[in-house]
């Protein structure tokens, strides 16, 4: 019986409607999602999402026999030798946290072109228990998660794109036969991405932020390199600039740079030791924001004005975005990837509500409420997803409280730091996650908890005075 999924996988045997149903009709949406990491070495999963929409030739609001009850996809992403799904099958996919988790399979077929591709061929007979798909709006249910292995894959984006064409075609398949492709008008795709972003606080490009102040007495960078290859003293900067070191070359290492608020002008020296031309962009009393909003690995220049509560942001490439009004006198800017596409969201916390209001790029917003007065926000990605989740600092008693912005659960608060340390949550022990990070300016010591709960040695790097720089 379920051989008719093969065959749609592998034919071009589909149900085709007229010009005129097809120009009317919805469609159903297979989603590769992107997601961005800060080490080109390493596992990633990518989520798979399939929105069930009505009104479709199959899905959730059709009789017996027109559900969805199978899908064939192919994913390519090379010829790349950085990159891989594993060796074992069993592993290539994963089902946790998606409506296939319980779901009892026919067929589950996951074949690969080694640095190619990955297909992914699943069937489930309504008499197995229907699909459980839902009305989740976009991108819809997620249905499992791609496993991608890197090997010195360089900083950038890699696509991973949907087949809509030929034998390999992604079909949506029910167990009367009737199919849906982007061919027949009854399926639309949206294609995903890995986007490999340097920790901006990586100076030696080895994918870990590295211990690093900025003294204002003398407009030094004193940097202590993870990779042990030497420590740096760089002269970049004056008295009252604000650091803004970040990865605005679009190479694997983080740039110097400063932002002086008496004259609104950005400089940044590349990793290499060349100076970049000067940017005017800004005026005295503005926040200084850099972040990827342009889309790609490289920082831009973007300021917060809490006069007006706008963001003026300019690429790298020069290009000036129009202007967000986002927030009010008195909030803190957080900006951060809190959707996990690779692009930076604008962001501010509101101390008197203790609450995040997050403009996502990609549209929509959110309310949440984590925190309180006289927290100090931490946004960083300490669950390991590829997305920046709702983090504070208490000064008060040195707790850690954190809420995943993919899942809006709480994680188990730590207790890590005293009063007057400064957090700096930062990739500093290797894996994806953000570690809890403290800088203490009474002893200059930088204090580090593992992701997964070790205690690193404690360095000291830095004197009281310093600016501390790990992000």
């Amino acid at each position: 019986m379920r051989i008719g999924i093969v065959a749609a996988a592998l034919t071009s045997a589909v149900l085709v409607a007229s010009a005129a149903e097809v120009a009317a009709q919805a469609t159903d949406v297979l989603t590769i999602g992107t997601v961005s990491v800060s080490s080109g070495t390493g596992q990633v999963e990518v989520p798979i999402f399939i929105q069930d929409n009505t009104g479709t030739p199959i899905g959730r609001d059709q009789g017996a026999g027109l559900r969805i009850s199978g899908f064939a996809m192919q994913v390519v992403y090379g010829p790349n030798a950085c990159i891989d799904t594993p060796a074992s099958a069993s592993l290539r996919i994963d089902l946790a946290g998606g409506i296939l988790a319980s779901q009892s399979a026919d067929i589950d077929s996951r074949v690969k072109v080694t640095n190619t591709s990955q297909s992914w061929l699943y069937s489930s007979a309504e008499a197995n228990g229907l699909i459980p798909f839902t009305a989740a709006p976009a991108p819809g249910d997620r249905i499992g998660a791609m496993v991608f292995n890197l090997t010195g894959c360089p900083s950038g984006t890699i696509n991973l794109l949907i087949t809509t064409t030929g034998g390999s075609a992604a079909t949506l398949q029910s167990d009367s036969a009737v199919s849906e492709t982007v061919s027949n008008g009854g399926l639309s795709v949206t294609n995903g991405a890995i986007n490999i972003v340097p920790p901006s606080g990586d100076f030696d490009g080895d994918g870990l932020a590295d211990k690093a102040v900025f003294r204002p007495a003398t407009g030094t960078w004193f940097v202590k390199k993870s990779n042990g290859s030497g420590d740096l003293a760089v002269q970049w900067g004056a008295s009252g600039d604000v650091p803004v070191e970040g990865n605005y070359a679009g190479d694997t290492r983080a740039d110097f740079a400063v932002f002086r608020p008496s004259n609104g002008i950005w400089y940044v020296r590349s990793a290499e030791g060349v100076s970049q031309p000067p940017v005017q962009w800004g005026t005295s009393g503005d926040v200084a924001v850099p972040g990827q909003y342009g889309g790609d690995t490289r920082t831009d220049f973007a300021v917060w004005r809490p006069s007006n509560g706008t963001w003026y942001v300019r690429t790298a490439e020069g290009t000036s975005l129009p202007s967000v009004q986002w927030g009010a006198a008195g909030d803190i800017p957080v900006p951060g990837d809190y959707d996990g596409d690779g692009v930076t969201d604008m962001a501010v916390f509101r101390p008197s509500s203790g609450t995040w209001y997050v403009r996502f790029s990609g549209g929509g917003t959110a309310a949440i409420v984590w925190g309180a007065s006289g927290d100090i926000p931490v946004a960083a990605d300490l669950t390991g997803d590829g997305r920046a989740d709702y983090g504070i600092f208490r000064p008060s008693t040195g707790i850690w409280y954190v809420k995943s912005s993919a899942s809006l659960t709480e994680l188990p608060s730590v207790a890590w730091g005293a009063s007057g340390d400064v957090p700096l949550p930062a990739q500093m022990a290797g894996d994806s996650r953000a570690d809890n990070v403290v800088w203490r300016p009474s002893d200059g010591n930088w204090y580090v908890r593992s992701a997964e709960g070790l205690f690193l040695p404690s360095v000291p790097w830095g004197t009281s005075g310093d600016i501390p720089l790990a992000h």
